[in-house]
């Protein structure tokens, strides 16, 4: 598979990655197994082939590829996850966790921590979520309250992964009330202080370390914050902003594993005139599944090279998540279906993907989450500075009819009740899929790389996809709204955007891969 936009050092990283995976890590996690704990051996493994210091400042003894932080987060993410997700848990616990300590803490707290985090030894934790705020960050009530330099925290925090193992918990809070609203602030927590109580009491289809934390007036010094007092929303959002993309590589990886597993089975199982691969039907699964890993690296991998170009990629993070977890639900249960009884068998592969893959779609933010993020984004109105959208200079007839229809008033208000507003936000991925995907197709074509052929039927696909969802939506919002919001006009130029059959790209992409 492609990957535009990487380096070919990249690429090469991303190969010795696998084979580190293959002939290192997966070995400990074998032995190891599912538990409901961190495999400490298996950091000290990542360590000793620096896998954990490759995005880390060289001062802290890191590679020094801080400056493409996201990027090799999600080369990393999605090579492990192709080969265990489990084994991609434990890397992305230690990144979750100190991700607010790479951006936002103190000379002094880098210098303390990272050298431990790119040694192995040390495990870190990022505590956000609590019993009644999940998705919803400011909904938490965990409050801490100054005395002069010390904090005296009293809360509950939740679902924290990788808090039974913990050295080193990042901790966000409530603290003063700023003017009739909630400020938060972000701590540094030992874990063992007095006051914290850590309870591994939550079992996860897919086990890995996870528990409560419990804070009883626990006394943490100014030096420990993280940022400025009034700063944790930012620290905490940033670090989801920069950990999305990443859930979504991992994703594409395990996506790309069902894809891999299910071929094999369909090639090596016969039936009556054949083998299950000559079947029209599971070609068609098959080729989906690949164009869903295509579209999902595509829109993560931008995800990731815009932020770190220091942009906001908050919007482009929650489609990448979205797409690519959703994505991999779909594959998965494919595989699962194509593999038969094994494909519910515990002990297989693709039935340890279908846990992982499910649990992706809630952590870091839902998937309503998500179309929550992407349509307040997209809806928020233009700025008020005389310039045009962008939609409206696009070159795209399907974007220019989708940004149209949603400026009319009654559409609008549509729009802004949750269900219109999350039919919204998928039909934006489809078009950003569409577009990613797109643009790889045409450089692959002007390259006369063997691979343009195969790029040009999911950019088919994709389209096709996007013109599609748009139709659909045109169609609830006329029901919802009327003809006069939504005319005939509309739906007839939507009609006059020439696609193919997506089942005929479909096949047709099966015969390029095999």
């Amino acid at each position: 598979m492609n990957i535009l936009g990487l380096s070919p050092e990249e690429v090469a990283l991303a190969e010795r990655i696998d084979r580190v995976a293959v002939e290192h890590l997966l070995p400990i996690a074998e032995r190891f197994g599912e538990r409901h704990e961190i495999c400490r051996e298996l950091l000290e493994k990542m360590a000793e082939h620096g896998l954990l210091g490759l995005n880390i400042a060289a001062e802290y003894g890191g590679a020094g590829g801080d400056h493409r932080y996201s990027t090799l987060l999600c080369i990393l993410r999605e090579h492990l996850g192709y080969r265990d997700p489990g084994v991609d848990f434990t890397f992305g616990l230690q990144g979750l966790g100190t991700v607010a300590i790479v951006r936002n803490a103190t000379d002094d707290h880098r210098a303390e921590l990272l050298p431990d985090l790119v040694a192995g030894r040390k495990v870190y934790a990022f505590a956000v979520t609590e019993p009644q705020a999940g998705s919803d960050v400011r909904g938490m009530t965990t409050m801490a309250v100054r005395d002069g330099d010390v904090y005296r925290v009293t809360g509950t925090k939740t679902y924290i992964s990788g808090a039974p193992d913990a050295d080193v918990v990042v901790l966000v809070t409530r603290t003063a009330v700023d003017g009739g609203r909630p400020a938060y602030t972000a701590f540094l927590l030992d874990p063992k202080a007095p006051g914290v109580t850590v309870r591994q009491d939550i079992e996860l289809a897919a086990p890995h370390s996870i528990g409560t934390i419990e804070l009883d007036g626990v006394e943490i010094t100014a030096d420990r914050r993280i940022g400025a007092e009034g700063d944790g929303l930012r620290v905490a959002l940033g670090t989801l902003e920069i950990y999305r993309p990443s859930v979504g590589a991992l994703a594409v990886g395990m996506t790309r594993r069902a894809f891999d597993l299910a071929l094999d089975v369909a090639l090596d199982r016969s039936v009556s005139k054949g083998q299950l691969s000559d079947l029209e039907a599971i070609r068609v699964k098959l080729a989906r599944m690949w164009v869903d890993a295509t579209i999902g690296r595509g829109l993560v991998y931008r995800a990731a090279a815009l932020r770190d170009s220091e942009q906001s990629s908050v919007r482009e993070a929650a489609i990448a998540k979205l797409f690519a977890t959703e994505a991999a639900c779909r594959a998965i249960y494919e595989s699962q279906q194509i593999h038969g009884a094994r494909g519910v068998t515990v002990g297989e592969m693709v039935e340890s993907l279908a846990r992982h893959a499910r649990q992706a779609t809630i952590y870091e933010g839902t998937s309503e989450i998500q179309r929550s993020i992407i349509a307040r984004a997209e809806l928020a109105p233009p700025a008020d500075d005389g310039s045009a959208g962008a939609d409206e200079s696009s070159d795209d007839p399907l974007r220019r009819i989708v940004d149209g229809f949603r400026r009319r008033p009654e559409v609008a208000v549509a729009l802004g009740d949750q269900a219109g507003a999350f039919r919204f936000a998928d039909v934006c991925v489809a078009l950003d899929g569409s577009d990613v995907v797109g643009a790889q197709a045409v450089a692959l074509e002007v390259a006369g790389d063997d691979g343009a052929a195969a790029a040009r039927c999911i950019a088919s696909v994709a389209r096709t996809d996007a013109v599609d969802l748009t139709r659909s939506m045109l169609v609830e919002m006329r029901r919802r709204c009327g003809t006069a919001a939504v005319p005939d006009a509309d739906l007839q130029a939507v009609d006059a955007i020439v696609v193919g059959s997506v089942d005929d790209a479909l096949l047709e992409l099966a015969n390029l891969l095999w």
